[in-house]
């Protein structure tokens, strides 16, 4: 097995890294310095060179606030960048995506699943696909 993370500076990411390496699995953790993942090219270069067979994408634009007033580089990087991730790991690879709570309104009393519809109350929310 051979693991890409993206955001490899991230607390999500080096959580990955700390698992994997008392597991004992291969992989490739890159930081946004070198993997800029807005980039669909490199990004495409990157993932054939290396050929992992599981991708976990921890980069993100968490900067909530920021996201009011820089909307589309949140866009890029939260809406745009994973479909490119999904799309480049749909025929080989596994990709593994976490996204945010601030999909929701919060309104509801019981946990949301995968299969609620969203209702982000600001843009950072909207800055996913669906």
């Amino acid at each position: 097995m051979k693991v890409l993370i993206t955001g490899a500076n991230g607390q999500l990411a080096k959580e990955f890294q700390r698992y994997l390496e008392v597991k004992n699995i291969f992989y490739l953790a890159l930081p946004k310095e070198k993997l800029d993942i807005t980039d669909f090219f490199f990004l495409k270069e990157v993932i054939e060179n290396f050929k992992p067979t599981l991708v976990i994408n921890c980069a993100a634009y968490n900067q909530v606030n920021l996201a009011e007033t820089d909307y589309e580089k949140a866009y890029q990087v939260n809406a745009l960048a994973p479909y490119s991730l999904a799309v480049l790991s749909k025929e080989k690879n596994f990709l593994i995506h976490y996204s945010t709570d601030y999909m929701f309104d919060g309104e509801r009393k019981k946990c949301y699943t995968e299969k609620d519809k969203p209702n982000p109350i600001n843009k950072y929310g909207k800055t996913k696909l669906f």
